[in-house]
């Protein structure tokens, strides 16, 4: 009898213990593929305010890493970009030019403002932020812009040395996906603008790309 009465006890317990370490969950720790960059960038989100059980308000700090690269085939080139920094061969983007810089990397420091719709498991994500971006060579030409023009020759380009700072802008939606254990699973779209502020690059200037990520929230 006293075992049956336990049994009953912890199967309606359960269900609450459960919501009260889902609620407790105010942290988070993320990997991501294409979301705050379009690299690969490490996350941390802590929680600020709750505005009810299904709506939520955190702040995420994040380090990302990108990379350009090119590889010559029989065949021809073979591009491996995932990077802020991204020629295109867009014809829509007819104002400007666009130039491949070779092999770089790219080092990204950011913040973002993300808002969690959802209860139990699933979840509706937005995020906007913005990052400080390092690249390895000097793709940044704001401060060259007005002497350059929008479509200046590979000549003028190369005897204007760009800097190596830049900066850049996202916004995001998505769906997160929360296990009990605390795992969390991620897929949606990152619109990244890649002029931020004292930034002019000569490439695609917008550019919308899929984003993974998987992590553990606490």
């Amino acid at each position: 009898m006293n075992k049956r009465l336990l049994s009953i006890a912890c199967a309606l317990l359960l269900p609450c213990a459960l919501s009260a370490q889902d609620a407790a969950r105010g942290r988070a720790l993320s990997l991501s593929l294409g979301a705050e960059t379009r690299g690969i960038t490490l996350s941390y989100e802590q929680r600020l305010l709750s505005f009810s059980a299904e709506d939520h308000l955190s702040l995420r700090g994040f380090l990302g890493y990108g990379f350009s690269s090119s590889k010559q085939t029989g065949s021809g080139f073979v591009h491996w970009r995932l990077s802020t920094y991204l020629p295109s061969d867009d014809e829509g983007n007819r104002d400007r030019a666009l130039y491949d810089f070779g092999d770089l990397q790219e080092y990204s420091l950011g913040v973002e403002a993300n808002y969690l719709h959802g209860k139990g498991r699933h979840f509706l994500e937005l995020g906007g932020g913005i990052a400080l971006d390092y690249f390895s060579v000097g793709v940044n030409f704001h401060s060259s812009r007005k002497t350059l023009g929008e479509t200046p020759t590979p000549a003028e380009l190369l005897a204007s040395p760009g800097s190596k700072l830049a900066n850049h802008y996202y916004g995001r939606i998505g769906y997160r996906f929360v296990s009990r254990g605390g795992i969390t699973l991620g897929a949606g779209l990152s619109v990244h603008r890649l002029e931020g502020l004292f930034t002019h690059f000569y490439a695609a200037g917008r550019k919308t790309t899929p984003y993974l990520s998987i992590g553990y929230s606490f």
